[in-house]
């Protein structure tokens, strides 16, 4: 669970100190999150 908090946080990170960042380092971030998120949903805590 910590594991998408951390990234969130560090997705908003990237977005204040790099706003000039393409959508491709976007859509890679929200592709990790996605990952981390059906890794964690499938793995049995």
């Amino acid at each position: 669970m910590h594991g998408i908090f951390l990234l969130v946080f560090t997705f908003v990170l990237v977005k204040l100190f790099f706003p000039d960042l393409g959508g491709e380092v976007e859509s890679l971030l929200m592709g990790a999150i996605e990952t981390l998120k059906n890794v964690i949903g499938s793995t049995p805590v």
